[in-house]
């Protein structure tokens, strides 16, 4: 069980998170503990949330994971003032999703066991994503509890139909999650939500780059399109490739552009699409 006085003694949020305070510093400790109820997930680190947002108020500064902005508006454990790097968490290893539905995928609420959040350094990063929307149901009133429903939409440079295969070697090791985009092998790091049930074949999935880090890396989200929805989506985990540019366009990038049939996409996996003043195409997605 959860410390109610640890999540809800302001002095103890302000020793432990430091001044100013990163949230996903508080995250990765609260992650770390199990709850009675799963369903008090939220519940249980609304205190610290309403606490953390005044401190930054008062600061008139975020200094914590990111800098720069307020954080704004709470949305299911995340501040839309984050967004899109707040997107970058990354779960340990792979969990059970919470049953009953406590929070959308795009949320670290959404799981059990530990996750962690970017470094600080991604504050300097390019964002490749435009958050459009998001809309969110609360059980009660309180804007910091319970989440009934939530979706976010996302305006995205690219969205890329590739694979994930899972290879096992000896039982000591965890499982190696490798991306394929037009059949092409992508090193980098694959962290997974989920485990996912591979039944001795590849699984379809669609990639997005969230934050590039100029020389450094692209965070891009692993998704899963909802079959039967129009452009609907839900998170499976993180990706992250290392580059060497300062310009963001990888190999795997062009390839995926290059109009290779795997990846064309089609009408239904997207909710809108436009052009850009460079002429590139821009597409329009939901993540629930």
């Amino acid at each position: 069980m959860v410390s109610r006085a640890w999540a809800s003694s302001p002095s103890k949020v302000e020793s432990a998170i430091g001044s100013p305070p990163p949230w996903f510093n508080i995250v990765g400790h609260y992650s770390r503990c199990n709850l009675t109820e799963s369903k008090d997930k939220l519940v249980a680190i609304a205190g610290v949330a309403r606490r953390w947002q005044h401190l930054q108020v008062q600061q008139n500064s975020v200094s914590g994971v990111y800098g720069g902005p307020l954080p704004g508006e709470y949305v299911a454990g995340l501040w839309r003032g984050h967004l899109p790097q707040g997107l970058c968490w990354k779960a340990c290893s792979p969990k059970k999703r919470l049953h009953p539905y406590i929070a959308p995928t795009w949320s670290w609420a959404s799981l059990e066991g530990m996750v962690l959040g970017p470094s600080k350094r991604w504050e300097h990063g390019d964002t490749l994503v435009e958050v459009q929307e998001i809309s969110i149901s609360h059980v009660s009133t309180d804007v910091f509890g319970a989440v009934s429903v939530a979706t976010l939409r996302l305006k995205c440079r690219w969205l890329i139909r590739a694979t994930v295969e899972r290879r096992r070697p000896v039982k000591s090791k965890p499982d190696i999650y490798t991306i394929y985009v037009s059949g092409r092998k992508i090193r980098g790091e694959v962290m997974l939500d989920i485990e996912l049930a591979f039944a001795g074949k590849p699984i379809t999935v669609y990639i997005v780059p969230v934050v590039f880090e100029r020389s450094v890396a692209t965070k891009c989200l692993i998704l899963s399109r909802i079959l039967g929805t129009e452009g609907q989506y839900e998170r499976l985990g993180l990706a992250t490739w290392s580059e060497k540019s300062s310009t963001f366009k990888p190999y795997w990038v062009n390839e995926a552009l290059s109009g290779a049939p795997d990846c064309a996409l089609e009408d239904g996996e997207y909710i809108d699409t436009f052009k850009d003043a460079d002429g590139s195409s821009r597409y329009v997605i939901d993540i629930v």
